[in-house]
């Protein structure tokens, strides 16, 4: 099941959690599907960084893992620094079960506001639970927004010149 998630700029604390939980009602009513049972869920968008830390708890409680979580602060920049200030981290891929994602990725590429972001999505159980296990172990804390540095490059585009996202399948994972 995927779902893309765009917070709006400036969204209380509150507002941002309210709209978390609402998704995570849908997330809910799919997973009730007694046909076309879901395997995994996917939770891709931009938070508002100013409320990021109460929607990533209520996701990461429900059972979603954050697919850049072993991603060092200095990588998971999303989006472009401007004269002068950091870049910073708005865009993110959750899955569920947690520890489904593999090979995320960030491209910093010139002509986007906001850098895509992208993983792979695995489907065999057995490598899901391992994966699983291994982030427990190495769970690091998270670092607040002020700690991260900017990018290598900073490039302003419109938002409108996002490409839409897209899925590709293979054996026992799936690419997004």
């Amino acid at each position: 099941g995927f779902f893309a998630v765009e917070a709006a700029a400036r969204a209380s604390v509150d507002t941002q959690a309210a709209s978390v939980a609402q998704l995570l009602e849908q997330v809910g009513a799919v997973r009730k599907w007694e046909a076309n049972q879901v395997q995994a869920f996917v939770v891709a968008g931009t938070f508002d960084t100013g409320a990021q830390d109460a929607s990533m708890h209520l996701l990461e409680q429900a059972g979603f893992g954050d697919a850049f979580l072993g991603t060092p602060a200095a990588e998971r920049v999303t989006v472009a620094g401007k004269a002068g200030r950091r870049g910073a981290t708005a865009d993110y891929i959750f899955t569920q079960p947690a520890g489904s994602a593999t090979n995320p990725h960030i491209l910093s590429t010139a002509g986007f506001a906001h850098y895509p972001v992208t993983c792979e999505l695995e489907l065999d159980p057995a490598k899901v639970a391992a994966a699983q296990s291994a982030r427990v172990a190495e769970q690091p804390a998270r670092e607040p927004e002020s700690a991260k540095p900017a990018p290598p490059t900073a490039v302003a585009a419109s938002p409108a010149s996002q490409p839409a996202p897209r899925a590709q399948a293979s054996n026992h994972s799936l690419v997004i």
